[in-house]
């Protein structure tokens, strides 16, 4: 069983107490990643009233690994993916009561998305950022907003937030975007689109229609100085009817007047193109991306 999965099996049987417990161990990870034991211990039995249970829910975190030692010493505590979900679903469902968790719809190297069911919201997705899972020596050198800290828990959170604002900046725009609902923690609450991913599209679906179509939301994007850094055909959805396109995935957003941003830009495109290229649709992609990019570099003269 995956993480996500894993924490809402646990959501509404885990004891009051534990869930009390995982929270303070999620307040000490946040700043130190992991907590010694004893320490713990002295924390949570000066707090709470069912402090003579510390052992017992200690070890109901670990049977459910939501915690784990973070070395073979077993003296330093420390949160798991599936414990930071925990908590994070336990917030949204407050506040939007999931009815379904449904199976995972995608899983990639920094985040999961599964599909959900809400009472006050509808069909939804929730996205959990993994930021760190496989390696973090090139998270290090791609992501600015890693330098304020160094644990997964903290880098997955600011890839959330970092999501949060892109949304914001193209909400009401001219930008195909799912609809935002809310952020806790490294989750994001979002629309679900009926759709397919570009990359899951067969040749005969794709054209250059639908090219020109994504080139159109980059340069929606523009408008908002507003570069994506990270567009490839696994984050542009298609409507089923193919009329039309969202963009998604933002945590390594730019803002057009960042130094990189031309480069970023010209990657995207180049991304896009060859990727249509790829599947034998015919385009003049050196016309479009130079035309792009004057654009670009318009809109930063008028600044």
């Amino acid at each position: 069983m995956d993480e996500a999965l894993n924490a809402w099996t646990n959501l509404y049987t885990l004891p009051e107490g534990a869930v009390k417990l995982l929270l303070l161990i999620e307040s000490k990870c946040k700043i130190f990643d992991s907590i010694r034991k004893n320490t713990l211990k002295y924390l949570y039995e000066k707090h709470s009233r069912e402090n003579k249970k510390f052992e017992t829910f200690l070890n109901l975190l670990f049977e459910n690994r939501l915690v784990a030692w973070k070395s073979r010493s077993k003296e330093l505590i420390r949160l798991t993916f599936s414990g930071y979900d925990l908590l994070a679903l336990r917030s949204i469902d407050k506040k939007f009561s999931i009815i379904l968790f449904g199976s995972n719809i995608a899983k990639g190297k920094e985040s999961d998305l599964y599909a959900a069911e809400c009472s006050s919201i509808g069909s939804c997705v929730i996205k959990f950022f993994r930021v760190g899972r496989t390696s973090f020596r090139d998270v290090k050198r791609k992501r600015s907003f890693f330098k304020l800290g160094s644990s997964w828990l903290v880098r997955s959170t600011k890839a959330a937030i970092s999501e949060e604002k892109a949304y914001a900046i193209l909400k009401d725009s001219e930008v195909n975007v799912p609809k935002f609902f809310w952020r806790n923690r490294h989750t994001l609450v979002i629309e679900y689109i009926e759709g397919k991913r570009l990359s899951n599209l067969k040749e005969s679906e794709l054209s250059t229609d639908l090219f020109y179509q994504v080139v159109s939301q980059v340069n929606f994007m523009l408008k908002k100085k507003f570069v994506h850094v990270d567009l490839n055909s696994f984050n542009i959805l298609v409507s089923n009817d193919k009329k039309k396109v969202y963009i998604i995935d933002f945590p390594q957003w730019v803002p057009l007047g960042h130094p990189n941003s031309l480069f970023y830009l010209s990657r995207d495109l180049n991304n896009i193109a060859s990727f249509f290229k790829r599947k034998g649709v015919n385009l003049d992609e050196e016309k479009v991306i130079n035309e792009t990019l004057n654009f670009a570099k318009q809109l930063i003269k008028s600044e």
